[in-house]
């Protein structure tokens, strides 16, 4: 936004910052059938708002309601289904495939007091480079790269009285890639890497009066990132 990048941009979730301190990224993501709502806010920032001088997006997730309801997709692609790639510097892509299932469902635990959602997206993505002639070194052995995992999320929302609301929302994260740099590493060099991320979200609203409302939020955020040398690696 504005040109700050992601040094100056902020990602928030129900209202709470979701973004990484280290990196400055967006943190653990959300499934896609979890989100609600996307508010982007690119100026004129309120009092509310903090740690952001280009824009933020505001990320507000589904809720469970009375009615008993869910949706399943899958969602497929692979080179065969798709235009042939340009060549790349070192190694070609041979075949790629993405397979991506996602899963939702919400209801009623109590009618009218309490509520869950859930929400899975599944990750299974290959790619195939061929072997590379490399001029004044050799050649490249091909490989493939392939990342596979899930990231779920989880929701209960409950209605203390008419006027209190206090909503829970746990995401996950889980993801495996082999053959990092099989595109331009030799099998030696290349690596194994996992990642795991969570976040968990806690939310309060109540009415106290005809002009008094209190809103209290707090949240955990963690990440986990590992490589390790490639298990076809001799």
């Amino acid at each position: 936004f504005r040109g700050e990048g992601q040094y100056g941009d902020n990602y928030l979730v129900d209202g709470l910052t979701g973004r990484n301190p280290n990196n400055y990224t967006p943190g653990t993501p959300i499934p896609l059938g979890a989100i609600q709502e996307v508010q982007i806010v690119s100026d004129g920032f309120s009092p509310e708002y903090g740690e952001v001088l280009g824009g933020l997006m505001n990320v507000t997730t589904r809720s469970g309601s009375n009615v008993l309801a869910g949706d399943f997709s899958y969602i497929y692609t692979s080179s065969g289904l798709a235009s042939s790639s340009e060549p790349t510097l070192l190694a070609q892509p041979t075949g790629f495939h993405d397979a991506s299932p996602q899963f939702t469902i919400g209801g009623p635990i109590l009618k009218d007091k309490l509520w869950y959602f859930a929400s899975l997206d599944g990750t299974n993505l290959a790619t195939s480079y061929a072997a590379a002639e490399l001029p004044g070194i050799g050649t490249l052995p091909g490989g493939t790269e392939d990342k596979s995992g899930y990231t779920g999320f989880a929701k209960l929302t409950t209605a203390i009285t008419p006027n209190h609301n206090l909503s829970f929302n746990y995401t996950y994260q889980n993801l495996t890639t082999e053959g990092v740099g099989a595109s331009s590493a030799t099998p030696e060099a290349r690596q194994s890497a996992d990642h795991t991320s969570e976040r968990l979200r806690i939310n309060y609203q109540g009415i106290l009066g005809p002009r008094t409302v209190l809103e209290l939020k707090g949240g955990y955020t963690k990440e986990n990132d590992a490589t390790f040398p490639s298990q076809s690696a001799d």
